[in-house]
């Protein structure tokens, strides 16, 4: 199911359907679920979350999440690269917040418990270590 689907995040604003989130196969033991889940209620979703810094990197996870030909997808793919044409030093940047405001964005979510963040290149994971470094991966500065 992708969160895009269906629902809104933030004012007026949809959360991209690259990011998917999974359920269980079966329903997970109350430790998993959380110390505040309620009886009852559907078991939280984990989502995960490509830390992208290429646009040949959003490329690939757009083919490896089956959504290459959506038009969202598409734009996203096109700002990478306008993104990148503004010089390097902005490029790091803007895309190390694009992550952390996508994790604040998944946070915000309900029904997100969790994210499986995935940095497959040498790129993305000195991104991932510098937004740690920085404190923007804390809970502290992603709301929720």
């Amino acid at each position: 199911m992708a969160l895009g689907e269906g629902g809104e995040q933030g004012p007026g604003r949809p959360v991209p359907r690259v990011l998917e989130t999974h359920r269980p196969a079966r329903a997970p033991g109350p430790s998993a679920q959380g110390p505040s889940a309620r009886p009852g209620a559907p078991p939280p979703h984990r989502a995960g979350l490509a830390v992208v810094n290429t646009p040949g990197n959003m490329r690939f996870w757009s083919a490896l999440c089956g959504v290459v030909g959506d038009g969202e997808v598409r734009a996203l793919v096109d700002r990478f690269g306008a993104e990148q044409g503004r010089g390097a030093e902005h490029f790091v940047a803007w895309r190390r917040q694009w992550a952390a405001d996508q994790l604040r964005r998944l946070r915000e979510t309900p029904g997100v418990a969790g994210a499986h963040v995935m940095a497959t290149t040498k790129g993305a994971r000195g991104d991932l270590l510098e937004l740690a470094r920085d404190g923007r991966l804390s809970a502290a500065a992603i709301p929720g």
